[in-house]
């Protein structure tokens, strides 16, 4: 479960205009840790592939997750700046923040992600740099299982 979060926000950076989407590549997940209080943070450590010619940088990234009605369910951010040098297999470490609604209604959705990620909608944005070029990528109303299935997280 925790795995999937994490990869939520990260493969958005495979979108970005001034890379190929080959040039990342998410290995595993390794270490994850939790901590619950009235934002949930969890920190994990990312293995990533750039095989670009560019440094890739991540930040300002957010994703609102809400029902299929619109009600929210919760946010997920990522905490900080992530970078991943260019032409390497890098540890990230991947800070990420989730506040949720009504936390009863979300453990019970995310316990079961993947019942439930089709009655859910993610609506969000990421800041990608690479090289010089900068970028906003902006998901807008795609279930999450539509989401996670670009990225071939299932």
């Amino acid at each position: 479960m925790m795995r999937k979060l994490i990869l939520l926000l990260l493969p958005m950076l495979a979108l970005a205009g001034c890379i190929r989407e080959d040039d990342l590549r998410f290995h595993r997940v390794e270490n994850v840790s939790v901590s619950i209080g009235s934002t949930t943070t969890v920190n994990a450590i990312v293995v990533v592939e750039n095989t670009s010619r560019r440094n890739v940088t991540l930040s300002d990234a957010e994703l609102r997750v809400t029902d299929m009605d619109g009600n929210e369910i919760g946010i997920v951010t990522i905490a900080g700046e992530l970078r991943i040098p260019k032409r390497s297999i890098t540890d990230v470490a991947v800070p990420i923040r989730i506040r949720l609604s009504n936390p009863m209604l979300g453990i019970g959705l995310l316990s079961d992600i993947d019942r439930s990620a089709a009655k859910m909608k993610v609506n969000g944005s990421v800041r990608v740099k690479a090289g010089a070029m900068k970028k906003n990528i902006e998901v807008k109303n795609m279930s999450l299982s539509e989401f996670l299935s670009i990225f071939n997280v299932q």
